[in-house]
């Protein structure tokens, strides 16, 4: 999984496959994680910089 995007993940993983909704819960989790990561990584907060990037992600892309 290293190194790998969420799309690349999800490729390699319905190539055979017909039910395919564990797997597209997990990329989706796998593309969250990249985002807070990204977002932990370039910013310079004072406060919690994890806590920051989990805002950011529910503000920017959590479906209500």
């Amino acid at each position: 999984m290293a190194n790998k995007t969420a799309v690349e993940w999800l490729e390699e993983q319905i190539r055979w496959r017909t039910d395919i909704s564990d797997i597209i819960k997990k990329a989706k989790e796998m593309e969250k994680q990249q985002i807070l990561r990204a977002a932990y990584h370039g910013a310079n907060y004072e406060s919690s910089p994890y806590k920051d990037a989990e805002d950011y992600y529910n503000k920017t892309f959590k479906s209500k």
